[in-house]
């Protein structure tokens, strides 16, 4: 639980980022022992002192981040007035223009309590995923774009220069529901509510206070995660692509209804026709069924690609690709029922009465009422035998994740009806919880293990420490334990290679498991080159094996042994990055990994920022001349705590490593 009641300095830098010099803003503090507290403010720094004094004493702390008209600062000026009433707040009309679209994405849980950590995780994780998905697929300029963590969950802050009138509003309002149709799922809701002028925002540096303050769901401090270093303004055109996404609302059902047709099987007749659904949400009214690529073209792929049903059965087909603009739910049955358009109103498809049944042949025949009455006494196939079959691989696999093709090798399964019936299946354990589907890479499942597994620490046998040296003496302050991971992070010419070179040399003939050295920057020659620069070794003597690799590590991490990865290249989002981390660490069993990334210089984290630092053990940093201890896990020596800890060094004929100051903590 949090002892921190608020962050000072961080509340300020947020200011400064949100508001321009002079602004003026309305700060509202929630449920204080004086109720409700309301002031206005042009003062930056009497501002961020009076959020200090309410964070931790209120549910929440909150400004407004859009331009308020300047003439309210006369209501209560440079400070808070208690037992404030509904009308002193700020209005929508009081708004000059709006200078933020805000996407709020929070984790699903009853009302009134903090989340949990897992939960609080989900939902910046998917701050990420939206960030990366505005970048990469609508060009949303990255500069445009704040990633923040509202101390509950995520928080996205795009800027944008729009006028307060009905037009900007209605915009705005799209977007956040086009947002929301695309990455709601049953752990994280976006908030699409927030899109009103006047809408209050986390004061950030303060407390979220929402329930009481315990272990399980604890008070954090919100806080600003990603800034670009200047921010740029996202064109109205942008926005009005993202706002188009979202389809256009079900018209109301009549109260009567003018047929009495069964509701189409939308799920068995994607799998019938070979349409893969990696995904199943709900969004608004509708069950959102996501495809694994379009049926129009295999190269479509991602969460804009979707067919959607309504609870009246209406049937909506949506991708966003240029090529497939215009594309409806009746191009897709032509596409997979030729004729289809021509028999549309002998068998009244208008009202999705196109019903499914099962042949006794294992084939999936369609029937009109006519149909049923002829096949009434067909049966759906028996699919226990499959059925148990694929749950058993399943639970075999050891909770860990499998892609589908792995489970159908497996098992056998090559028929196109084989194949369609497990569809159904992993379908039905999906609803039930018995898999669940990666939350970033599509193809992906694993077994939800709900049994405990209870660690019997007092017979524990084996390695303990591992024996690593490093250079620069990193084993003095901070232990490695089997099945631990390491995290370098450095500038581009900072040293990685040859922090990891030395690790390798320090340890190659002395280490308790082989080690493995994966590289994705240096052939054959030019490794042999950078080896014998260590004085006193042939190469015949080094004791390692080099491997050619610059993606997919998981897939060939050596299980009980030393990996070493310089470095991970990411082919694809960056918000990733700790997916293929933990990917690494699943892989390496009780062994070591130790991973290099790149990052910028002078900034603390590497690729994927924080995130990239979950799964580590120990987490170092690397500019030019200096190396810090970010972070590290297990302190060696108990009286001196690693973190933040760092040492100079600068780098001799190409691999010597000299210390050029002692290691300590402090300014620069």
């Amino acid at each position: 639980m949090t002892t921190e009641l608020y962050d000072l300095e961080e509340i300020e830098r947020a200011l400064t980022i949100l508001l321009e010099p002079g602004d003026v803003t309305e700060v509202r503090g929630l449920k204080t022992p004086k109720k409700t507290q309301i002031g206005f403010y042009n003062d930056l720094h009497k501002m961020a002192k009076d959020m200090a004094s309410l964070s931790g004493h209120a549910a929440g702390v909150y400004l407004i981040p859009d331009r308020v008209n300047p003439d309210l600062l006369a209501r209560s000026a440079n400070q808070l007035k208690p037992y404030a009433d509904s009308g002193d707040g700020t209005s929508d009309k009081d708004i000059i223009n709006r200078r933020w679209l805000k996407i709020d994405a929070d984790p699903i849980r009853p009302s009134g309590i903090s989340s949990t950590d897992s939960e609080h995780d989900a939902a910046l994780d998917k701050v990420f995923h939206i960030l990366g998905y505005l970048n990469d697929t609508l060009s949303f300029p990255a500069d445009s774009m704040i990633l923040a963590d509202s101390g509950n969950g995520g928080h996205l802050l795009i800027r944008i220069d729009l006028p307060n009138d009905t037009e900007s509003t209605t915009l705005i309002q799209k977007c956040l529901k086009s947002v929301a149709y695309l990455f709601n799922d049953d752990k994280i809701l976006i908030d699409t509510s927030v899109f009103n002028l006047a809408r209050i925002w986390k004061a950030y540096g303060t407390l979220a206070c929402k329930g009481s303050n315990t272990s399980e769901r604890p008070h954090r401090v919100s806080k600003l995660l990603i800034v670009p270093s200047k921010t740029v303004t996202v064109p109205k055109a942008q926005l009005a692509q993202l706002a188009a996404i979202a389809p256009a609302d079900e018209p109301k059902q009549p109260t009567t209804s003018t047929y009495s047709g069964e509701k189409f099987d939308l799920p068995i007749w994607l799998s019938a026709h070979g349409i893969n659904v990696k995904q199943v949400s709900k969004w608004e009214t509708w069950d959102k069924y996501e495809l694994e690529c379009c049926p129009f073209d295999s190269a479509h792929t991602g969460s804009s690609v979707c067919i959607l049903q309504s609870v009246s059965g209406g049937i909506k087909f949506k991708c966003m690709h240029n090529g497939c603009q215009g594309k409806e739910w009746s191009d897709v049955r032509e596409l997979k029922e030729p004729g289809y358009r021509d028999n549309k109103n002998t068998h009244n498809n208008d009202n999705n009465t196109y019903i499914y049944k099962y042949n006794e042949r294992n084939i999936l025949t369609p029937g009109t009422e006519g149909y049923k009455n002829v096949t009434e006494n067909v049966t759906e196939p028996q699919h226990e035998p499959l059925s148990q079959r694929v749950e058993d691989w399943i639970k075999k696999s050891g909770g860990g994740w499998f892609e589908t093709p792995e489970l159908d090798r497996d098992l056998g399964i090559a028929s196109v009806a084989d194949k369609n019936n497990r569809r159904v299946i992993m379908f039905r354990l999906l609803t039930d919880g018995i898999i669940e589907q990666h939350g970033k890479i599509a193809k992906q499942f694993r077994f939800v293990n709900k049994q405990l597994a209870i660690i019997n620490f007092k017979s524990a046998s084996g390695v303990g420490i591992l024996p690593i040296k490093w250079p620069l003496r990193i084993e003095e302050y901070v232990n490695l334990f089997p099945g631990n991971l390491a995290v370098v992070a450095g500038a581009t010419n900072a040293g990685k290679t040859a922090l990891l070179l030395n690790v390798v040399y320090l340890n190659h003939q002395t280490f308790p498991m082989p080690i493995y050295y994966f590289c994705s920057e240096m052939g054959d020659v030019e490794l042999k080159e950078r080896l014998e620069q260590f004085e006193g070794m042939t190469i015949e003597e080094w004791n390692f094996k080099a491997i050619d690799r610059s993606t997919d590590f998981a897939d060939v991490i050596v299980p009980d042994c030393l990996n070493i990865v310089d470095y991970l290249e990411l082919t694809e989002d960056l918000w990733a990055v700790n997916t293929h981390l933990t990917a690494i660490a699943r892989k390496h069993g009780n062994g070591l990994s130790i991973v290099a990334l790149q990052k910028k210089e002078g900034q603390k984290w590497g690729r994927g920022q924080e995130f990239s630092a979950e799964k580590s053990k120990l987490y170092l940093s690397m500019d030019k001349g200096k190396l810090t201890i970010v972070k590290g896990k297990s302190w060696a020596n108990k009286s001196v705590n690693p973190n933040g800890l760092f040492v100079r060094f600068n780098i001799n004929k190409g691999c010597e490593i000299e210390m050029t100051q002692e290691w300590t903590r402090g300014d620069d």
